[in-house]
C-alpha cells in the first residue's frame, strides 16, 4: 500500500523516534528472469529498485517494482522477488528501525520450508506503522545510497556514518513532499538535497554550477544556502569529500595517481597539494 499525502504527514511523529542500524548491505545487478525463492527475514529489508523491472510477490499479494521505486519487507513475511525481462539494478538495506544489540551471528533469512527462529526475529517497535511501505523515489535517492554503500564498505569508522546515511534515506522516502513546513524547514530540504547531488557528483571534470543549478535555482542561491546549512560552500565540502574518498582508496593500495582519479581529482599534481593541506602530510605517505 502506497501512502496518501494524509497518511505521510502522519508519519513525522514516528519518523522523529527512529535511529536505524544497519544490519547488512549490498548492491548490484540481476540478470533477466533471476528469481530469489521464498523466504522469511529475521529483520526489517528496505530495496531500492534504480534499473529494470521486478515484481515481489508478500502474503499472497504481487506488488510491481519498476526503476524508480521502494519498498521496505518486515520480518517473517514471506516474500518471493522476481526478476523482469530486462537487468535490474537494486540497493538491499537490511536494517532495525532502531538498535537492537550487534548482530554478527544474525542469519539473513529462513528458505521455505524453513522457519526463523522466533527468538531471532528483530521485530519493529511498536510505534512504527505495521503497514506495508513502499512508493517512487525522487533521483537523488540513487546518490545518497551509493554514499550510504561507499561509507558501508570503507573503514569500520565509517559505518557510523552510513547509519546517517540511512537515516536521511527513510526520512526522504517517507517525508511528505514540498510545502506546507515553514521557511527554514524547506531551505533544510533544500540544502540537503544539494548535498545528495554533491555526493554523487561524477569523478570527472563536470561543472559544479550546471551540476547544482540542475534543482531550478540559481547558483548563488545555492551557496549560500548550503553555506547556511554547512557551514562551507559546495565546492570546499566537495573537496573535503573526495579527500576522504583519496584516503580510504589509498589505504587500500592504490597508487597516488589512481587514487586521486577515482576520487574525482583529473590532476595528480593539484591533488597532492589539496592532499597536503587538508591532511598535513602527502598522499604517498598512505600509498
Amino acid at each position: 500500500m502506497i501512502f496518501s499525502m494524509t497518511e505521510r504527514r502522519k508519519t513525522m511523529s514516528w519518523l522523529d523516534r527512529i535511529s536505524p542500524h544497519i544490519n547488512r548491505l549490498w548492491c548490484g545487478p540481476w540478470g533477466p528472469g533471476f528469481v530469489e525463492a521464498a523466504r522469511r527475514l529475521y529483520d526489517h529489508e528496505l530495496v531500492l529498485f534504480a534499473e529494470g523491472r521486478c515484481t515481489l510477490e508478500m502474503d499472497e499479494k504481487i506488488f510491481p517494482c519498476p526503476a524508480g521505486t521502494w519498498i521496505i519487507v518486515p520480518p517473517n513475511r514471506i516474500h518471493i522477488t522476481r526478476g523482469g525481462e530486462q537487468p535490474a539494478y537494486r540497493y538491499c538495506v537490511h536494517f532495525d528501525w532502531v538498535y537492537q544489540g550487534e548482530t554478527g551471528n544474525l542469519p539473513v533469512c529462513a528458505y521455505e520450508p524453513a522457519m526463523p527462529a522466533a527468538k531471532k526475529i528483530r521485530r519493529p517497535p511498536d510505534f512504527v506503522p505495521r503497514k506495508i511501505m513502499r512508493g517512487k523515489f525522487p533521483p537523488e535517492t540513487v546518490g545518497l545510497m551509493e554514499t550510504l554503500a561507499f561509507r558501508w564498505q570503507a573503514d569500520a569508522g565509517k559505518r557510523s556514518a552510513a547509519r546517517a546515511a540511512l537515516l536521511e534515506a527513510i526520512i526522504n522516502l517517507l517525508s511528505p513532499p514540498g510545502g506546507g513546513g515553514k521557511r527554514g524547514d524547506r531551505a533544510g530540504t533544500l540544502a540537503f538535497r544539494i548535498k545528495m547531488l554533491l555526493d554523487r557528483m561524477p569523478p570527472m571534470d563536470v561543472s559544479i554550477r550546471r551540476h547544482l543549478e540542475t534543482l531550478g535555482y540559481s547558483y548563488e542561491h545555492l551557496c549560500r544556502l548550503f553555506r547556511w546549512k554547512f557551514g562551507l560552500t559546495p565546492v570546499k565540502y566537495l573537496t573535503a569529500l573526495r579527500i576522504e574518498r583519496a584516503k580510504t582508496f589509498l589505504r587500500a593500495g592504490s597508487h597516488v595517481k589512481e587514487a586521486a582519479a577515482q576520487a574525482g581529482f583529473n590532476d595528480p599534481a593539484y591533488f597532492a597539494r589539496v592532499f597536503r593541506r587538508h591532511v598535513g602530510v602527502p598522499p604517498r605517505e598512505l600509498d
